[in-house]
């Protein structure tokens, strides 16, 4: 027995464009403000994939993104996450490599968050905003794959 790699994979393009951001604020936002709602109504039928990753618990989730303004707090992250992505934003877990496959008009960028664990979940600032962007559902409204 060992310790395990545990981490998130994602490829996308090397610099988020404009539409894409305004794209994923609009859905992180919905994606908020529906947790927000179920939580308030406490509603136990209603179940959303981004609380796969918190153990399907609201708190967990909207502890990622306090305060009361939805879009505020959509627009911070989505912010934040193109800062990191786009390299702006050095973390200790996250390699990235540039790479060109020959029929694309725009390079891609492969970026790699994680650590070696013994079963805990790694603590590092890149796996946490890869955690919540694979979560929510964002990587596709950020050309990510």
């Amino acid at each position: 027995m060992g310790a395990d790699l545990i981490g998130f994979i994602y490829v996308g393009p090397q610099k988020m464009d404009e539409w894409h951001k305004k794209n994923a604020i609009r859905e992180l936002t919905e994606v908020i403000r529906e947790v927000k709602r179920s939580k308030r109504l406490k509603d136990k039928d209603e179940t959303y994939p981004c609380l796969e990753l918190f153990d399907d618990d609201p708190e967990n989730f909207l502890s990622e993104f306090p305060g009361s303004d939805s879009h505020r707090q959509a627009s911070k992250f989505v912010n934040l996450f193109c800062r990191f992505w786009e390299g702006k934003l050095r973390t200790r877990d996250t390699m990235s490599r540039y790479y060109t496959t020959g029929e694309e008009v725009q390079d891609k960028k492969i970026v790699a968050v994680g650590d070696r664990t013994w079963g805990d979940e790694p603590d590092g600032e890149g796996y946490r905003l890869m955690k919540l962007v694979s979560a929510t559902g964002l990587a596709r409204h950020l050309g990510m794959e």
